[in-house]
């Protein structure tokens, strides 16, 4: 699973590499991937506690009915969801914007992947913030992950998108008159 999310992350600097002109923008859309999927998982943490449970080992999702499994299943449901919605603003912002898409396909597809295929290396350290804090932790780990994430959808925006950017004058220059 992390060889995949990792090919993932290298197929990004290979659809758009990094220029002398602006080498950012491949950065740009792993960064805001990344800040994406903590901010969804974060949120699942916060909606599917696990209470005050250790670890949970994953061979033991289906056969377990207890309230850790349940929460779990919750958690990966969520991130589905999100995935999913992820998925389909970056597919609809293809054509409109030329940056900001392409850091909620990585996105999606991350968190469609971990709730398909969940693997403890790749979700355990994600999903076990519950083990050693309280929900203060919690909270505080998922307002920072979506701060973070706002902060570089604004940036993404005013650098790339913005009507008058640099990007905008070469697209227009670009359109038939």
């Amino acid at each position: 699973m992390q060889l995949v999310i990792a090919a993932l992350v290298a197929a990004t600097f290979f659809i758009e590499r990094p220029t002398a002109d602006d080498p950012r923008r491949p950065f740009y859309h792993v960064a805001l991937a990344l800040c994406l999927v903590a901010f969804a998982v974060g949120l699942g943490v916060l909606v599917f506690p696990f209470g005050d449970s250790e670890g949970f080992p994953l061979n033991q999702i289906g056969n377990n009915e207890g309230t850790v499994a349940k929460s779990f299943r919750g958690r990966l449901t969520l991130d589905a969801g999100v995935g999913f919605a992820f998925t389909f603003i970056g597919l609809r912002a293809w054509y409109g914007w030329r940056t900001v898409f392409s850091g909620f396909l990585l996105a999606g597809t991350i968190l469609l992947l971990m709730a398909a295929f969940p693997h403890e290396a790749t979700v355990n350290p994600l999903y076990d913030l519950t083990a050693e804090a309280g929900p203060a932790r919690n909270f505080a780990y998922t307002a920072v992950a979506g701060i973070g994430a706002a902060a570089l959808l604004i940036f993404g925006y005013n650098e790339w998108e913005r009507p008058g950017s640099e990007e905008e004058e070469d697209r227009a220059e670009e359109l038939p008159v």
